[in-house]
């Protein structure tokens, strides 16, 4: 199955032609996971974690998503929207994997939501948000704010974690 999630994406990523926008690679992550447990083709699940894998070896250090694996290192725009996306997608393909693969996404999505919980999330009464760091597109002139589904797919992520799965697709 070709595709061309990680060369085109027009119109959110840092650059019209070869970006690598990082909400796009995960609703691929996580649409074609969801595609395999709604089907159980195997080629979906093949697909979610070609995605996953893609995701995971360009995930920074300190686990803080970029909008665009590809965009320049400053400004330092944020998209916490994709990383709670790709935990979720990535904690399914951990529950769908062999036991060799398992812990290799399972850790990828643990590293994704620990940062997003330790540095990016307000816990305050005075919010009403979770996640402060989404952006829609690396070319918007608004970046770092709330997205509601940011919040969904972190909260989801939690659910997962504790053995309660929440499907709403």
């Amino acid at each position: 199955m070709k595709l061309l999630w990680a060369t085109r994406l027009r119109g959110r990523g840092f650059a019209e032609e070869g970006s690598s926008w990082t909400r796009g690679q995960t609703w691929a992550l996580y649409g074609f996971m969801m595609s395999y447990l709604h089907t159980g083709k195997e080629e979906y699940l093949q697909t979610a974690k070609r995605v996953a894998h893609y995701f995971m070896a360009n995930i920074p250090d300190d686990g803080v998503i970029p909008i665009d694996f590809r965009q320049p290192a400053e400004p330092k725009l944020e998209d916490d929207t994709a990383a709670a996306i790709a935990a979720c997608g990535l904690i399914e393909i951990a529950k769908a994997a062999g036991k060799h693969e398992k812990d290799l996404y399972l850790q990828a999505a643990l590293k994704l939501l620990k940062t997003l919980d330790r540095f990016r999330s307000d816990w305050t009464k005075d919010c009403d948000c979770i996640l402060k760091n989404g952006s829609a597109a690396y070319l918007t002139n608004k970046h770092h704010h709330s997205i509601i589904y940011g919040d969904y797919y972190f909260m989801e992520a939690a659910f997962k974690l504790k053995g309660n799965d929440l499907y709403l697709w």
